[in-house]
C-alpha cells in the first residue's frame, strides 16, 4: 500500500475506534455516527489514492464509492451501504443543526462502517494464502 493510502486507512482506524470506544461506555450517540461516516469516507479516499486518483475534497460517500466502483466494480455491493450511512452525515457539527441519534442508530452506522472497511482492506491488503 503507498503511504499516502496508508495514512487514509490509519485516519480511519482512528474515527473506528473513537467510535467504538464510545458504544462501549455509552459515549454520546450523535458523535458516533459522525465518526463512522468520517471512517467510511477516508477509507474511500484510501482506495482511491492507492489507485492513482487524488481524493476530491469531498464528504459525500455516494460519490466517493461510485469513483471507486468505477475502479473496481466489486464496490457495488456498498452502495446501499454508504446511503444509510448518509442518513446518519451531519452537515453541521454546530446548533442548531445537530440532530440527535439513538442508540440504534449508532450501533447501526458502526455496523456499516465495518463493512466499508472490510470491503475496502480486503481490496488493499488481500489476506495472504
Amino acid at each position: 500500500m503507498t503511504p499516502l493510502a496508508q495514512e487514509w486507512v490509519e485516519a480511519a482506524d482512528e474515527d473506528l475506534q473513537a467510535a467504538r470506544l464510545l458504544l462501549d461506555h455509552g459515549g454520546p450517540n450523535t458523535t458516533v455516527c459522525f465518526h463512522t461516516q468520517q471512517a467510511a469516507e477516508k477509507l474511500l479516499k484510501a482506495f482511491l489514492q492507492e489507485n492513482g486518483v487524488a481524493p476530491p475534497h469531498t464528504h459525500d460517500l455516494e460519490s466517493l464509492q461510485s469513483r471507486c466502483q468505477a475502479l473496481d466494480p466489486s464496490l457495488a455491493a456498498l452502495l446501499p451501504v454508504v446511503q444509510e450511512l448518509t442518513t446518519y452525515y451531519m452537515n453541521t457539527r454546530y446548533p442548531p443543526g445537530i440532530v440527535p441519534r439513538t442508540g440504534q442508530q449508532a450501533r447501526n452506522s458502526f455496523l456499516r462502517a465495518e463493512e466499508v472497511h472490510q470491503a475496502i482492506m480486503n481490496l488493499l491488503a488481500p489476506p495472504q494464502p
